[in-house]
């Protein structure tokens, strides 16, 4: 039997050239030599988390993480860290601003990922407390609330004394409000607080003591008439002080006066403000409000700075009683005229007759009963003279 040999097939022997064609570079005119096409490595996976929002000058915390070992260098703000590792947790701090964290992490074949992170640092203010060391009883005084950068962004402040709440005035960075110091026998402190949030949310607050001297004063004995103190029934008093809640200062006015207060009469001064008294014989002792100054009846009186008339009406205590709304919840009271010269609602200047000295409601003599009250708190009628507050 006869064997037929065949060559192979030519199309093969192509295919096997061209294999050999992909591992072999022949330049023209040449040698023939082997290169080889080498991929560049893959950057490494680069993970960096931190908060976006922090407080300027505190440490916060940008946690550094890749899929292999690498060196990370991170820079911010001027500041830079240089950390071989394949996770780490670095702590930083920021001046006031916006500032990109840059991170460029590099493996052991020196192939690099970069990641920028912004980081916003808000600025965190001091907020301090500016009091008088020591205040007499009654007398008015000024908390100054400071805020140091005065352009941090912040909720607040508010200011408390006790449950009171004390209405601030004036510019951003030193905002103040009035307060009066209580009547006491003893001597005493009276803590202030002032609560913000700062601009990340978060709360804050400041305290500052402020010491109350004692009252150190002789009770004194009025020995009133009985028909005379027949007109301080129970009715009466709680229709006026009715009336006085109604016509409460706004408290969040602002200051309305711009020159030092002034005494709304001149005469004899007969019963001083703070003075502990009684009506008649075996009463109750009770402290004196205001301050007393008997004159001649019809003597002119005057108010005592710029103000809006929120009363102007005849009670059984106080008789003819006329009250100012000076602002920043300070008012003015003035008892016992034989005559009012002005109406609700009427805006009066700085000494401008307002009415005039009588003996009306509960009162044995012609003379001016004048108060100066700080959101309802009595103070010292004559610690105003004479003085702009704040």
């Amino acid at each position: 039997m006869r064997r037929t040999l065949r060559r192979p097939h030519r199309r093969r022997a192509r295919v096997a050239a061209w294999a050999l064609a992909g591992a072999l570079t022949i330049p023209v005119g040449g040698t023939v030599g082997q290169a080889f096409r080498t991929a560049a490595p893959d950057p490494p996976g680069l993970f960096v988390e931190g908060p976006d929002r922090v407080a300027a000058g505190e440490p916060f915390e940008l946690r550094l993480s890749a899929d292999r070992p690498v060196t990370f260098e991170l820079s911010l703000a001027g500041e830079e860290r240089t950390l071989v590792d394949q996770a780490a947790t670095v702590a930083l701090s920021a001046p006031p601003g916006v500032h990109d964290a840059t991170v460029v992490a590099t493996d052991a074949a020196g192939a690099q990922a970069t990641s920028v992170h912004a980081v916003e640092a808000v600025a965190v203010p001091e907020v301090r407390l500016e009091v008088p060391d020591r205040v007499p009883p009654g007398a008015p005084f000024v908390v100054t609330v400071v805020v140091d950068p005065s352009d941090a962004p912040l909720e607040g402040p508010t200011l408390r004394e006790g449950d009171r709440t004390v209405p601030l005035h004036g510019p951003p960075g030193a905002r103040w409000g009035l307060a009066g110091a209580p009547l006491q026998v003893e001597e005493a402190r009276t803590e202030l607080v002032a609560d913000w949030r700062d601009g990340l949310g978060r709360p804050h607050e400041a305290r500052v003591s402020v010491l109350r001297a004692a009252l150190e004063r002789e009770v004194q004995e009025l020995n009133v008439p009985a028909n005379v103190l027949a007109v301080a029934t129970n009715e009466a008093r709680a229709e006026q002080d009715r009336a006085l809640d109604e016509a409460r200062a706004a408290v969040v006015d602002p200051p309305r006066w711009t020159e030092p207060f002034l005494i709304p009469i001149e005469g004899r001064g007969s019963s001083g403000f703070g003075v502990p008294r009684r009506y008649a014989p075996g009463g109750r002792v009770s402290f004196h409000l205001g301050e007393d100054i008997a004159a001649e009846t019809g003597t002119p009186i005057r108010a005592t700075n710029v103000g809006v008339v929120r009363i102007a009406a005849y009670f059984g205590i106080a008789g003819y009683m006329t009250v100012l709304d000076h602002g920043a919840g300070v008012t003015s009271r003035y008892y016992h005229q034989s005559r009012i010269d002005v109406q609700v609602g009427q805006i009066v200047r700085r000494g401008d007759v307002i009415g005039a000295v009588g003996s009306t409601g509960l009162s044995t003599g012609p003379h001016l009963h004048w108060e100066m009250r700080i959101d309802e708190v009595p103070t010292d009628p004559l610690a105003w003279v004479g003085r702009v507050l704040p």
